[in-house]
Formats: C-alpha cells, sequence, structure tokens
C-alpha cells in the first residue's frame, strides 16, 4: 500500500512542473460590467478556438506576437509591445478563432471583457 503511494506521490511531483508552463487563463475579478483574466501563452502552444461578444481592452504584460487564426482559415498578427494596451472589437457573429504565441517566451496579457 505504501508503495503504491509513494509511486503516486513520485508521480505527481514530476508532473507538477510541467502542468505550471501550460497555456492558461487566471480568472482575476469579475463584476456585472466586466470580467479580467490573466492569460499566459507558451511558445508555439494555442488557446482553444474561442470567441468574444464584448469589446474587451487587452494589457501586454510581456512583449506579445500573436498569430490569430479564425475558423474560416483567415490569420492576423497582434503585436504589442510590454506595457500598451489595446482595444479589441467583438468577434464576427459565429466566428471562432484560436491565439498562437509566436515568439520565443512566454506571452502574458491581461484581458478586460466588457459585459455589455
Amino acid at each position: 500500500m505504501k508503495t503504491k503511494f509513494y509511486f503516486l506521490l513520485s508521480a505527481v511531483l514530476l508532473l507538477a512542473p510541467l502542468s505550471a508552463a501550460l497555456t492558461h487563463r487566471e480568472k482575476q475579478c469579475e463584476n456585472q460590467d466586466v470580467i479580467v483574466w490573466k492569460t499566459i501563452i507558451e511558445p508555439n502552444q494555442p488557446l482553444v478556438m474561442h470567441r468574444h461578444d464584448h469589446r474587451r481592452v487587452v494589457v501586454a504584460l510581456t512583449d506579445v506576437d500573436l498569430l490569430v487564426k479564425n475558423d474560416r482559415g483567415q490569420s492576423h498578427r497582434l503585436i504589442m509591445k510590454r506595457g500598451t494596451a489595446r482595444i479589441l472589437l467583438p468577434d464576427r457573429p459565429k466566428e471562432l478563432h484560436c491565439d498562437i504565441n509566436q515568439s520565443h517566451h512566454p506571452m502574458e496579457v491581461m484581458v478586460i471583457e466588457f459585459k455589455k
């Protein structure tokens, strides 16, 4: 029994550093007007296909070089310097997109999305 426990514990401890290096979102706060999250995208890792129904402000916490690809095969680049902000419009109806970090470092942005 102890052997199985230690084996499982060893596996969790070995895999823990890998999970820290995955692309993910961290919710910061939310109220009736906005939702705020931090997005971390590792090099060459895409965010899953998603959409934004409302305007949002993106604040670059690191230099940003994103390839934004939609589900219709179109793409564009979003390039920002650390410490800058951009206002982005809602996505087109029924259109999905994914964001792919084109740099060699983890990319971090803070996103403030309006709910209306």
